[in-house]
């Protein structure tokens, strides 16, 4: 039997409650020459049985159980180990696809061989499958310069590819795969490497929906600082890029440190976090990379002092000497010589307001 053309990757994870239809909606496809890599991470609920139902009416998927958890993006590297379409196409349990989605980024794939990632819309859902948002990048359907759009996303910190399942890309080109240390940002790194092989097609339609969960696993590592330790990982990984880019080594640790402020106001203002309620969790698994924005912290937390310092002692200098300028013109004004030539002055005014007039 002939390989697909496309492996489907689905890492799942007690995901009984929403994985039927994210099941069903891969079956929906109108492309039908595909596989469906289904890779349990130790569930604990009904995942594997649903999973096996479904395998049991369709002979394209194939189910598989890891021996212990490897957590979701080391399972996404799992389900690869285990394909052998073509094209990789991630997906994810708790998410849902139009049926044109694998046909719509086949042809792309095929017809640019030097597009290395297609990406497409996203409708976003909360948990009642409600859509609240649709993120779209781009007015049409274009090529974008794959290494241009990799800088891009790594000096911002800005995943505008999306979630892996809004895109597809060359199982020859994936490389080593997602990151594992990067629970949150996986993805963005894994997109980044790939768009430094060729480039990206961004499809305008929506062409699937993204669940999102309230207090999920973002909030948590906001709050325990994993977050802004990742966003320390992911500029280092990608320095080479950064630097290629035009970006000095002083420019990257600012921005790196005005990225950690921005989260950080972010999750006080709007997610509502107290930080003094937090345990800093990730202080503990990611010591090195709290640690160097500490420094840089402090580094320019320092810079700040010097310069305010030289601030105020410069308005020291200009106080001190526009009291020295009030005291002496007082003393001009009270002197003798000032008294007795106050007539003249007078005359000197009025002759000069004669001689004006004509």
């Amino acid at each position: 039997m002939s390989a697909p053309l496309v492996s489907v990757c689905l890492p799942v994870f007690n995901g009984e409650k929403f994985l039927p239809l994210a099941i069903q909606s891969v079956l929906n496809q109108t492309f039908p020459d595909f596989e469906l890599i289904v890779v349990d991470d130790g569930s604990s609920d009904r995942t594997r049985e649903i999973v096996a139902e479904f395998a049991g009416r369709d002979q394209r998927i194939r189910l598989h159980v890891n021996e212990s958890n490897l957590g979701l993006f080391a399972n996404y590297n799992r389900c690869m180990e285990h394909s052998t379409g073509k094209y990789i196409k991630p997906f994810a349990q708790d998410d849902l696809w139009s049926n044109s989605i694998i046909a719509r980024m086949v042809k792309e794939l095929d017809a640019r061989p030097g597009v290395s990632l297609v990406a497409c819309a996203r409708n976003y859902v909360d948990g009642e499958g409600r859509i609240f948002d649709t993120k779209r990048h781009h007015d049409q359907d274009c090529e974008i310069d794959g290494k241009k759009a990799a800088f891009e996303m790594i000096s911002r910190i800005d995943n505008v590819i999306g979630e892996p399942c809004a895109v597809m890309f060359r199982r020859e080109q994936a490389g080593k795969g997602f990151e594992d240390r990067l629970p949150q940002m996986g993805d963005l790194d894994c997109w980044a490497r790939l768009l430094q092989l060729g480039n990206l097609f961004y499809i305008t339609d929506a062409l699937c929906t993204f669940r999102v969960h309230q207090g999920g696993q973002t909030t948590r590592l906001i709050a325990g600082l994993d977050y802004l330790a990742e966003i320390v990982t992911v500029k280092e990984l990608h320095r080479e890029l950064l630097e290629s880019g035009g970006l000095s080594q002083e420019q990257i640790a600012s921005d790196t440190l005005a990225k950690a402020v921005e989260v950080t106001e972010y999750a006080t203002s709007v997610l509502g976090i107290n930080y003094l309620e937090s345990d800093f969790a990730g202080v503990k698994r990611r010591p090195r990379e709290i640690g160097l924005l500490l420094v840089d912290a402090l580094k320019r937390l320092a810079i700040v002092e010097r310069e305010q310092s030289n601030a105020r002692s410069e308005a020291s200098f200009l106080e001190s000497e526009n009291s020295r300028l009030r005291r002496e013109l007082n003393d001009l004004l009270n002197s003798p010589s000032w008294k007795v030539t106050a007539g003249l002055r007078h005359v000197k005014k009025l002759t000069s307001s004669l001689f004006e007039s004509r």
